[in-house]
């Protein structure tokens, strides 16, 4: 009987251990933060457009893979992206709301948005997630 709850007990605990450290691993890893003023993430709230681009560069080494992504209307195919480089400014100059995305072209899970107001920027999102939201 004693083995028999032996092994009860580890065809119990072991899942549930699991599933306990994955949920609290990626609770510990999701960042979802607003910045309205100072700094964060290699960027300063009252920097203008061009300061910020100059910005991306140092953004590109820790992540070379970085995009811009830019959607600018309501419709599914009103959106580009384009490297997070200082040739991209000419295309995203225009646009008020850049999301950086740090893992590279479509991949939503890591992202500095960056919101623009009279051509200077107030709002800095960061957003990590490791898992997908149901």
């Amino acid at each position: 009987m004693k083995f028999g709850l032996k092994v009860l007990a580890i065809i119990i605990l072991i899942p549930t251990l699991f599933i306990g450290g994955l949920s609290a691993y990626w609770w510990l890893t999701y960042i979802d933060e607003d910045i309205v003023a100072g700094s964060a993430y290699g960027f300063t709230i009252g920097s203008t457009k061009e300061e910020v681009i100059v910005d991306f560069q140092s953004l590109r080494v820790k992540y070379p893979e970085s995009h811009i992504y830019i959607r600018y209307g309501n419709r599914a195919g009103d959106n580009f992206s384009i490297p997070a480089v200082l040739k991209s400014k000419s295309q995203i100059y225009e646009y008020d709301k850049w999301n950086i995305l740090l893992d590279g072209k479509y991949e939503f899970f890591n992202s500095i948005d960056l919101k623009f107001e009279s051509g200077k920027l107030v709002k800095i999102n960061r957003h990590r997630q490791n898992f997908e939201l149901p």
